[in-house]
């Protein structure tokens, strides 16, 4: 039993420190079966409770931080691959859900910084950007921290819109 917590402590410090070398990974098992060692059977909860405290609510945000940006990531058509989406700068930056979301992002003040020269744009709003000359398409909202995020899809107006 106690070699069983000692290889869950040994995981939990490998979580903790990933990254780490063979060699390091090694020494931190050493040390955890040293440390269960010297512990009684009671004293093993002790083991535990970082693991259920720290660990298990540590996987959970970044579980949930993945699930938002893979959702914005699968309203973008497979087809439709772009390079860069914008942001509007009211929008909060949400880093880790990005790095999930695996398109680069720009921050723009208004939507006049939107390029001229692209004919289809993605932008990340709260609400319909306000750029006349594009047709706008909302392809997904969420409300996440507290705000509504909505994935907008720009297309530019051609002649016939405007007839």
């Amino acid at each position: 039993m106690k070699k069983f917590f000692a290889l869950l402590l040994a995981l939990v410090m490998m979580f903790c420190f990933t990254g780490c070398e063979e060699e390091e990974v090694v020494q931190a098992l050493d040390i955890a079966i040293a440390v269960l060692e010297e512990l009684e059977e009671e004293d093993i909860a002790a083991v535990i409770l970082p693991y259920r405290g720290l660990v298990i609510p540590y996987q959970n945000l970044e579980k949930r931080k993945a699930e938002v940006g893979s959702r914005f990531r699968g309203s973008i058509p497979e087809k439709e691959t772009p390079d860069l989406v914008y942001r509007m700068y009211n929008i909060p930056p949400l880093y880790s859900e990005m790095h999930y979301f695996d398109i680069r992002i720009k921050t723009i003040k208004t939507p006049e910084e939107l390029p001229e020269d692209k004919p289809v744009v993605y932008v990340f709003a709260s609400s319909v950007p306000s750029a006349p000359d594009r047709t706008w398409e909302r392809l997904y909202a969420e409300f996440h921290r507290n705000q509504e995020i909505e994935l907008w899809k720009g297309k530019l107006k051609t002649e016939d819109d405007y007839e």
